[in-house]
């Protein structure tokens, strides 16, 4: 089953969720979080990881993942909020 990824990110923390599956999971920012994350998608046939631009927090993260070869989005989240604006999404929500 293909499944995607999107991915929250703050400057400590990233927030995964893996869709349709519903799994979803915290790590810390840094090189041994970003080590969790590739061992956590590797249960996966990951079609696309998602993320929102964030000032430069999501760089590290996305150059990672793209040399353990997975497909990376960078959004702008004015673009995110407006989709979910058109969506009926008043508020972010998380399934976790």
């Amino acid at each position: 089953m293909t499944s995607w990824v999107g991915v929250d990110i703050s400057k400590a923390t990233l927030s995964i969720s893996v869709r349709p599956q519903g799994a979803a999971f915290d790590t810390s920012n840094d090189a041994e979080g970003h080590q969790l994350l590739l061992n956590y998608l590797s249960a996966w046939t990951v079609e696309r990881v998602l993320m929102e631009a964030t000032g430069g927090y999501e760089r590290a993260v996305k150059a990672r993942l793209q040399r353990a070869g997975y497909s990376v989005v960078c959004i702008n989240p004015r673009r995110a909020r407006a989709f979910s604006n058109a969506m009926g999404k008043l508020a972010k929500t998380r399934p976790h």
